[in-house]
C-alpha cells in the first residue's frame, strides 16, 4: 500500500502515515512551502 509523507522546503519530514494523497495535501496546505511525496 502506498504511503504519503509531508515534507518542508528543506526536505525534512513533517508528517507521515497518510494512505491517500488528498489527506496529505489537506494537511500540507496549512504549512507554508510544504509538499507531498511518496514514501520510499
Amino acid at each position: 500500500m502506498q504511503e504519503w509523507i509531508v515534507v518542508d522546503q528543506f526536505g525534512n519530514m513533517i508528517a507521515q502515515g497518510f494512505y491517500d494523497k488528498q489527506s496529505a495535501e489537506f494537511y500540507a496546505k496549512n504549512i507554508p512551502n510544504a509538499s507531498v511525496e511518496k514514501k520510499r
